[in-house]
């Protein structure tokens, strides 16, 4: 290769560690689940081979190690997000809670729709003698929150023929949608079913579940071991140690044995 065509090339960037395990071992071990829909690289990039082998490596052979190396990374970070995440859901509604949701959209999609509609007779009435200035910015303020509505993007109202036009095409559509709302809020509401709204009480750490599930599979394809966490001669089976340390890579919570055993059991009784 000439020194001019090996300028043109674009510059070579070293491997990654997840590209090295793709060319030597073949990719991620199978455990079960569809490869080519999931994205390891982004998980072995925020956590990787050197934080994670050397847990992998005090139950399984090298090989078998690296190869479950992108599954540990990525219920590390799922474990992290969705942890995080459930934070965010301290205000989960109860169901009486629910149905008064629906009753709020059906009463806001009715008084939207009225709201609508009395602005526009107002703007239309006949000129006022004691305020000259009062139809004219009315039937601008009508026009303004139509022109908006029907996708407009300006702080002045459009005297342009095609956006007139425009508004004149959606807005009965946009009555009619607020008709719609109003009646499915309403049916919705009726057919409500607080039984399958009811929340079971649960561990405090919601995304613990998810993640044990996760650990199951990867323990019982990497080391062929079924997995427990009834304490036999120490007070953290293997499977309990494999579950927390890899939340301690993500510092993500950290659950104890007991919580790891009532996740193994809610996850085999779902199977």
């Amino acid at each position: 290769m000439d020194e001019d065509t090996r300028r043109k090339l674009p510059p070579r960037w070293p491997k990654s560690e997840y590209d090295k395990l793709c060319d030597e071992l073949g990719g991620p071990a199978d455990i079960g689940f569809a490869l080519k829909t999931l994205d390891f690289r982004s998980y072995c990039g925020e956590y990787p081979l050197g934080k994670v082998l050397p847990i992998l490596l005090r139950f399984a052979n090298e090989n078998s190690a690296r190869r479950h190396w992108p599954w540990a990374a990525m219920a590390i970070g799922l474990y992290k997000f969705e942890s995080n995440e459930w934070k965010k859901y301290a205000d989960e509604p109860s169901p009486k809670q629910i149905r008064e949701l629906l009753v709020q959209i059906e009463r806001g999609a009715r008084d939207l729709r009225s709201g609508l509609a009395d602005l526009e007779e107002l703007s239309n009435r006949l000129p006022d003698p004691s305020s000259p200035l009062r139809r004219p910015h009315l039937a601008w303020l009508d026009e303004f929150i139509w022109q908006k509505i029907a996708g407009q993007i300006s702080k002045e109202v459009s005297t342009d023929e095609a956006t007139t036009l425009n508004v004149l095409t959606k807005k009965p559509a946009f009555f009619k949608d607020l008709v719609r709302a109003e009646a499915a809020a309403k049916l919705a509401a009726k057919r409500t079913d607080a039984g399958l709204l009811e929340r079971e009480r649960s561990q405090s750490n919601r995304a613990l579940q998810s993640f044990v599930f996760r650990c199951d599979t990867i323990w019982k394809s990497m080391t062929g071991r079924t997995p427990t966490a009834n304490r036999v001669v120490k007070a953290y089976p293997d499977f309990v140690i494999f579950v927390r340390t890899l939340a301690k890579v993500g510092n993500a919570p950290v659950p104890s044995r007991d919580q790891v055993l009532t996740s193994l059991r809610n996850t085999r009784t779902r199977d």
